[in-house]
């Protein structure tokens, strides 16, 4: 029935593509059907989120787009929050009217990506040497009248800020609507100091009292009340409507110039307003190439470089979310990374031309670690990078998950399926520890390092990298202990094997779920399991992330006296917090979490 049904789509995208009458609504429509599995009408007022997509399912519409209207669209186009699918129309008609095919270039990326690597034609490579500030930033940002082309001028950032934020008024975080976003918002909010006390997986730091009076969000939004619209709907009006008057939502876009913002003047001022910067905005998508993220997370960070050194405003310490993504790419110094390896000290080049898992997302990480490290060199100003694992849900707020990421998506498959591998690795030894750890750990830990100054760091004085993962390698929890939690939760999954004849199964009993549940079943990332996983013991031989500097902050900073193992009460949690959201059924063991909760 499923094949069935996704052949009548493809034949009417393609009939639709033959026929030179058709119009690009219609075009769009079929699209749509086709990725999402719409009716034939489709409201074109609305946007591609309130029509159910994300970032995953942007990526196979681009590609029924370009094959019936022969036009690559810009994922980044179809996730934007004021888009409608109207505009996706008029953007598609336009470009049919262009005589030589241009190409969207909005904020000059495309110009700036081929200035920096080289046009199409180039080799699959990318080099840490071709990533320098100077491409993106004026002369008279980097190097401003007055500071006699010093190459420590901005060193001093954040000085005069004591432990803990003392000192500190205003912070621009950037992502504040996205999953990890909204705890880095509320943990600086000092909102959740009451909610985790004595929670044994609260990461609040001892030194929470802070003197941050205003937290300036950039959200993509048409105007600054939508940005608030959008940011308190993501965040939660509870959580955010007592702390309203120090939280201002701005509409923009990092991947523009002046941030996006509206004029000239609200960006002069938002730099004289702001003491530090954390910027956690990025396309997160890990089916996309390293060309088609460059715009968000390249030249978007090198935005909030510039942003961080605009005169006549002094200097801004600049904190970087990144992922562990950049240390698995091919190359790197080796099976042991430590927290001195960031950017060129992890590798001089970087692979785009192949099809790894995340190797664009991880090469779009790499190549802003790269320009953060030159930053640094030339003006001194502190920069620290945060290479976060897998970030699990909150340990207690209700519902708060990552509804599209694959460790939501595998563990509700399942269940979908009831089926699972007898073991997730080759048979040949115990199944390698699951390397996550829940949001509010993560937020937690991160914004008690930055506003202690990324004190402990990496190797490079004012460039410091943390790798914040779960280091628990030998003793830690695995997929295979994930699954017999899943069990232990009353949801009946058997286990098979061998491998590839579970994976199989798995395939054929996902393709067969009602169109809502394969929307939301590991279908689009499938191939992340399409072969086992290496033993806990082979795993160390091929990458270990070595993370002494954040083991070494977290007993410092927080109450925590080291990184959380994950536990079987907390996969329970999480469970009820997919529940919680209509992911899956609740269970009277998952039920109970509800009690644990509160």
């Amino acid at each position: 029935m499923y094949t069935a049904v996704e052949e009548r789509k493809e034949k009417r995208l393609a009939s639709l593509q033959a026929n030179p009458d058709a119009s690009i609504t219609e075009q769009v429509c079929a699209a749509l059907e086709m990725t999402l599995g719409l009716g034939e009408e489709v409201g074109l007022d609305a946007t591609f989120a309130q029509l159910g997509g994300d970032s995953l399912s942007a990526v196979r519409l681009t590609e029924h787009l370009k094959r019936s209207c022969g036009v690559e669209v810009p994922v980044a186009k179809l996730l934007n929050p004021t888009a409608t699918m109207q505009s996706l129309v008029e953007y598609l008609e336009a470009k049919g009217e262009m005589k030589n095919g241009g190409k969207e270039d909005e904020g000059g990326g495309e110009e700036i990506y081929e200035r920096v690597h080289g046009p199409k034609q180039a080799a699959p490579l990318i080099f840490a040497n071709d990533l320098m500030v100077e491409k993106f930033i004026p002369a008279a940002v980097l190097h401003p009248p007055g500071t006699g082309g010093a190459m420590d001028w901005a060193a001093k950032a954040g000085e005069g800020l004591g432990e803990g934020g003392k000192g500190m008024k205003g912070v621009l975080l950037t992502g504040a609507n996205g999953f990890l976003g909204r705890f880095l918002l509320l943990e600086l909010l000092g909102k959740l100091q009451g909610e985790n006390e004595g929670n044994s997986n609260s990461s609040r730091s001892t030194s929470v009292s802070t003197t941050i009076t205003t937290i300036y969000c950039i959200v993509r939004a048409r105007n600054d009340a939508a940005a608030k619209a959008r940011l308190w709907e993501a965040v939660g009006a509870s959580l955010l409507d007592p702390n309203e008057e120090r939280v201002v939502a701005l509409a923009g876009d990092v991947s523009q110039p002046r941030l996006g913002l509206n004029c000239e003047e609200a960006y002069v001022s938002l730099t004289e307003k702001v003491d530090l910067v954390l910027h956690a905005g990025a396309l997160v998508n890990h089916n996309l190439s390293y060309r088609e993220l460059f715009g968000p997370n390249v030249l978007g960070t090198t935005n909030i470089m510039q942003f961080c050194l605009t005169p006549p405003s002094k200097p801004k310490p600049l904190h970087f979310i990144s992922t562990v993504a950049v240390a698995m790419g091919e190359g790197g110094p080796g099976p042991h990374v430590t927290e001195v390896h960031i950017g060129k000290d992890w590798a001089k080049e970087r692979r785009i031309g192949g099809s790894a898992y995340a190797e664009g997302y991880g090469a779009s990480k790499w190549a802003a670690e790269v320009l953060l490290q030159d930053l640094n060199r030339e003006t001194g100003l502190p920069v620290v990078a945060y290479r976060c694992s897998m970030i699990l849900p909150h340990t207690s707020l209700s519902g708060q998950i990552n509804v599209s990421d694959i460790f939501t998506r595998l563990i509700v498959g399942m269940i979908y399926t009831g089926v699972a591998p007898l073991s997730f690795t080759d048979g040949e030894g115990q199944a390698p520890h699951y390397d996550g750890s829940s949001v509010d750990f993560v937020a937690g830990a991160i914004v008690a390092i930055a506003l202690e100054g990324g004190r402990g760091g990496g190797r490079e004085k004012g460039c410091r990298l943390f790798h914040v993962v779960n280091p628990h390698r030998m003793k830690g929890a695995s997929l295979d202990d994930i699954v017999g939690w899943v069990r232990s939760a009353g949801y009946p999954v058997e286990g098979v094997a061998p491998y590839q004849e579970w994976f199989n199964l798995f395939k054929s009993k996902l393709e067969a779920l009602p169109s809502d549940k394969r929307a939301q079943s590991p279908l689009p990332v499938l191939h992340q399991w399409q072969t086992p996983l290496p033993s806990r013991e082979k795993m160390e031989e091929l990458l270990v992330l070595d993370a002494t500097c954040f083991r070494d902050a977290v007993k410092r900073v927080t109450k925590r006296g080291d990184v959380p193992v994950l536990s079987e009460r907390y996969l329970h949690t999480c469970l009820y917090h997919m529940s919680v959201v209509g992911l899956i059924g609740a269970t009277p063991v998952v039920a109970e979490a509800a009690i644990w909760e509160r």
